[in-house]
């Protein structure tokens, strides 16, 4: 198997390691840089594609999710 992202073979190793048909995973001042890598493989028990293609979704209420954390805290 042949990985060209900074962080495609750890991606890949979570995924069997958790046993999940897909992981995201985001790096911020890794040992490699910043990247991010999306690994997935049809377990028959979800479409790593189908998952794949709600990311943006789930992405933006994480944002949304952090944002409003954030605004909370500096209420306080």
């Amino acid at each position: 198997m042949k990985f060209d992202g900074n962080y495609d073979a750890e991606t890949v190793r979570m995924m069997v390691e958790l046993q999940a048909p897909a992981v995201a995973l985001i790096v911020i001042g890794g040992v490699k840089g910043h990247g991010f890598s999306v690994a997935g493989i049809d377990t028959g028990r979800a479409d790593p594609d189908n998952i794949c293609g709600k990311l943006p979704e789930i992405l933006r209420h994480m944002a949304d999710s952090i944002q409003k954390d954030l605004e909370q805290r500096k209420k306080q």
